[in-house]
């Protein structure tokens, strides 16, 4: 039997049962090792075809009772890939003999999550006071996973905080709080006393989880900013000082938290996350605290946070000048963060751009894209910004390819004579990227529009309609509107029908005869949301709906 691959790809139907049925029969081998191996292999055949093997179940439930912990973690994981066939006999183990295989049926329950919230919540509830710890931490973790958020759920987990073991407590806030992100801000309101006493308990990861189900209590902004700014202030725990800060972040916008900035400035005593999360805190903060400036620029030679302080201070002062000479000493060990935070520097960040042209030329992709989106942001018409973009309209990944064209796009009028230049091999797809960025440009890319008119009519798929949707964008009229129809009809990526509808939505009332074909991908379940949105849009624009 030849050993299976994750990326390989699933069997055919034809040789699954056979596999199935070899892999079984190994599975009850009395060699241990064979056993694991079989085990481990229906696991990754169970992630690839799912319920196609629910033949297996039965095998993978005697697994769970296996002393082997190899084998028991193997038939956890197949058995929730084999859901809903497997809820029934999981849900039965809950009550074995054995402690450690009523934990590992918990946990199998808990990775499976909402599906088995109806039928396995009630029995998971029953082992909140099983005798063994582990399955009672285990039987919560798994309610929290089921977002199960029943009255008696909530309350026997609530009990467990108050009047269970250490680990009892942690294990039910963590649950707490997961049901409570997705059932609500106020979901936890009734258990609001119970997360706030728990921030007063010894042990740090409770307190750490009870903030965790605090936020779910319905506390008014500021009270819980009061509440985290205490935290931050008196806590030992780094960890929870962390998830404090987090958390302040993210109400720093709708708050007052003037009278925090001296104890979030105590917290940049050294290069740790949490400087760097009291820097995003301030980056955040409305009114800007400008009383931070000092230290800010204190922490700016230090290489850890000069990136986190920088962005800081650009929302703070609005000055780059003093910030450029950090990002650059550090841009070779931090490229693709200097370069997402270039982004939002704009023009102000133009004397990097030499850093960030060299970054272009690198080989990770990730960098490339993040590079790409820094010269777009920096909309400079310096002549060395276009040739390594150009070259970019021919990357192997789509992503860079859409983020040069941006950037392109950006230089604005300097930039469409070499983009027209690429208009003239139709076939490359340099060409329909070329005509991406025109077409992004609006009228500014107007001489182009012959070319992009001859594009348009080409057939040369997809340039042609990356043609038709500059054009419409360029030009302002209805000429390309039969075209734009084509797009839409076709079998296009999403980028190229989403910008088709968004052209045609553009033209209004005039473009009336696109509602038919509009009207017919409503019910096309491979469109994206935003390109179902999208069309949405245009027909109200075409019918003269407001909205």
């Amino acid at each position: 039997m030849p050993p299976m691959n994750f990326n390989d790809p699933p069997p055919e139907d034809a040789e699954l049962p056979g596999l199935l049925s070899d892999l079984l029969d190994q599975a009850e081998h009395p060699d241990l090792g064979l056993r694991r191996t079989a085990f481990e292999r229906l696991y990754e055949l169970a992630l690839k075809v799912q319920t196609r093997i629910s033949a297996a179940v039965p095998t993978l439930i005697a697994g769970l009772a296996d002393p082997d912990p190899q084998i028991g973690e193997s038939a956890v994981w197949a058995l929730h890939y084999c859901a809903p066939e497997s809820l029934e006999p999981l849900i039965a183990c809950l009550t074995h003999r054995e402690a450690f295989v009523r934990e590992r049926a918990a946990h199998a329950l808990g990775n499976i999550g909402e599906v088995a919230r109806v039928d396995g919540a009630p029995a998971l509830q029953r082992l909140l006071s099983d005798p063994d710890q582990r399955v009672r931490k285990r039987a919560a973790w798994a309610l929290g996973l089921t977002r199960d958020n029943s009255e008696s759920t909530l309350e026997r987990l609530a009990t467990l905080v108050s009047q269970g073991t250490p680990g009892d407590a942690e294990a039910a806030l963590h649950a707490l709080g997961n049901i409570g992100k997705t059932a609500g801000a106020g979901s936890l309101s009734r258990y609001r006393q119970v997360a706030l006493a728990a921030l007063q308990r010894p042990e740090s990861t409770i307190r750490r989880w009870a903030l965790y189900a605090a936020e779910s209590t319905g506390l008014a902004p500021q009270d819980w900013a009061t509440v985290l700014v205490e935290v931050v202030r008196h806590d030992e725990s780094g960890e929870v000082r962390e998830a404090a800060l987090s958390g302040l972040r993210a109400v720093a916008s709708m708050v007052d938290l003037a009278e925090a900035v001296p104890t979030l400035l105590s917290r940049l005593a050294d290069a740790s996350r949490e400087a760097m999360l009291v820097c995003a805190v301030l980056a955040e903060m409305r009114p800007r605290p400008t009383a931070a400036i000092p230290a800010l620029h204190a922490i700016l030679p230090n290489d850890d946070l000069v990136i986190p302080a920088s962005q800081a201070l650009w929302r703070i002062e609005g000055r780059a000048d003093l910030l450029i000479p950090g990002l650059r000493r550090v841009f070779h060990d931090s490229a693709e963060e200097v370069c997402d935070l270039i982004a939002e520097l704009g023009p102000a960040a133009s004397p990097l751009i030499p850093d960030v042209i060299q970054a272009m030329g690198g080989e990770s992709w990730d960098l490339q894209w993040a590079a790409a989106d820094a010269l777009r942001a920096m909309a400079s018409s310096d002549p060395q910004v276009m040739p390594p973009l150009l070259n970019a309209l021919s990357h192997p990944s789509p992503i860079v390819q859409s983020a040069s064209a941006r950037a392109l796009a950006a230089i604005g009028a300097p930039a469409v004579a070499p983009l027209k230049r690429l208009l003239e091999d139709r076939a490359s797809m340099r060409a329909t990227w070329a005509a991406y960025a025109l077409g992004d440009m609006g009228p500014i890319a107007a001489a182009a529009l012959d070319e992009l008119r001859a594009g348009m009519r080409s057939g040369e798929t997809p340039f042609c309609g990356c043609c038709a949707i500059a054009v419409a964008s360029i030009s302002g009229g209805t000429e390309a509107m039969p075209y734009l129809i084509e797009v839409v009809r076709g079998d296009d990526a999403d980028g190229p029908r989403q910008a088709a509808a968004k052209a045609l939505g553009d033209m209004g009332p005039a473009a009336v005869a696109a509602i038919d074909a509009l009207e017919a991908l409503l019910d096309d379940e491979d469109d994206s949301d935003e390109v179902a949105n999208e069309i949405i849009r245009a027909l109200w624009a075409i019918r003269g709906v407001r909205h």
